[in-house]
Order: C-alpha cells, then sequence, then structure tokens
C-alpha cells in the first residue's frame, strides 16, 4: 500500500492534516482510547492525510491509533510517503517548544503554521494597543475584509521562525459587540452593576489571530 501511494509523490508542495474518527467497533484494532483536541477520551483513530496543493488531490493517507498523538507519527508519515517538502498546518493544541523543535528536525524538509493561544507569550499586542495602524507592517484583502498584519522574528539558534499577528476589523467588532452584550445581559438577569472588567481585560486581543511558522510564504498567503 505504501509502495503504491510514492507513485503520487511528485515532490510539490503538500499539506499535511490529522484528524480523527470516532468507532465502538471491536473490529478495529486501532481503534484506541486516546484524546483530541475536543478533550475527548473515547476509542477512535487518527488518519493523516497528505494533499498535494498544486494538484489539488489526495496523495497520501496512514492510520494511526488513537492513543497516538505525537508529532513523530506527522514526520514518520512523512519520511514513508517519500516527501522532498511538506507544509504543516495545526491547530492550537498542536503547538510545543518540543513539537517545534521535531518538525524542525534536518532530516525532513518540513514547514509548519500553527496558530496560537491568544495567551501565548510569544504575540505581541503592541501594534493593536498603539491605536496606529502605522504600527503594523501592512495589510491585505481577503474575502473583502481589510486584515493587518505584523511580522516578529524569534531570536532562536533554529531560525526561520516567525510569529505573525493579523487584526481583523470586522471580527474585532464583533467580538467587541458579543463581550459587552454578554456584559449587559448578565447585569438584567443579576440586576448588578454593570461588569466590563473581562472586556477590558481581553480588548486588545479581540479580532486577531497569531501563528508561528517557519516557512517562507507572506503574511497574505499564511
Amino acid at each position: 500500500m505504501t509502495q503504491f501511494m510514492q507513485n503520487f509523490q511528485t515532490g510539490d508542495q503538500i499539506v499535511i492534516d490529522l484528524t480523527h474518527i470516532f468507532s465502538l467497533s471491536e473490529g478495529i484494532i486501532s481503534a484506541t482510547l486516546g484524546h483530541n483536541h475536543q478533550e475527548e477520551y473515547l476509542p477512535q483513530v487518527n488518519l493523516i492525510l497528505l494533499l498535494s496543493l498544486d494538484k489539488k488531490t489526495p496523495s497520501f493517507f496512514r492510520l494511526v491509533p488513537g492513543s497516538i498523538r505525537d508529532v513523530s507519527t506527522v514526520i514518520n508519515s512523512v519520511k514513508e510517503a517519500q516527501l522532498k517538502k511538506a507544509l504543516l498546518i495545526g491547530d492550537k493544541g498542536f503547538y510545543s517548544e518540543a513539537n517545534l523543535l521535531a518538525l524542525e528536525d534536518k532530516s525532513v524538509d518540513m514547514s509548519y503554521i500553527l496558530p496560537l493561544k491568544r495567551n501565548n507569550v510569544l504575540i505581541s499586542y503592541v501594534p493593536v494597543r498603539s491605536g496606529d495602524r502605522k504600527a503594523f507592517d501592512g495589510c491585505f484583502q481577503f474575502d473583502k475584509r481589510v486584515i493587518w498584519f505584523k511580522e516578529q522574528k524569534l531570536e532562536l539558534e533554529s531560525g526561520g521562525r516567525r510569529v505573525i499577528l493579523f487584526l481583523d476589523e470586522f471580527l474585532r467588532v464583533e467580538e467587541v459587540k458579543d463581550s459587552v452584550s454578554y456584559a449587559v445581559k448578565s447585569v438584567e438577569k443579576k440586576k448588578g452593576g454593570l461588569d466590563l472588567s473581562g472586556f477590558f481585560e481581553r480588548q486588545f486581543c479581540m479580532g486577531t489571530i497569531a501563528v508561528v511558522t517557519n516557512c517562507g510564504f507572506g503574511a497574505a498567503r499564511v
């Protein structure tokens, strides 16, 4: 099966996606107990999917027992597929220093784009706090919305890491509205004073998305 799928590898840019499938079937030995990003502890199978960006077609897949949630499974999949270059796009739960170091291993040519939780210490909200859009590196349009971005290079021996902070004005307005509306509704239920402490604490990160990456793409493509 591996040899067959290796015929579809052409050395172009490959995107890797990880997903899980629940199964209570006693006949699937790979369905083992494991956690996922939704904190559900159920018998599941982890599926690693590889997709060619250029051809827009699947190129490789690998089944992994649900109890295994280690970045080494991704690296081993890339090696098994004999890829020359790969790009991993993960979720917020995928970030850790250990994972980044593993992905930067020179034994495989792999780039990554991993979103960060808003309270991550790597993120600097100085451009947002300033209120001056000149503090950003620039902007681009996505889905008819203006997205501002600020890049920050990390001074690490591994090199190549960047943190990119994006500000979506439309998303920011929606989050501010939802946060203040929630505070107002709480007043109506409890008949107490308006408490905006939560809003004030989160106001500068609203509407933002931050990622850490070692790929060479510009902010708009990321």
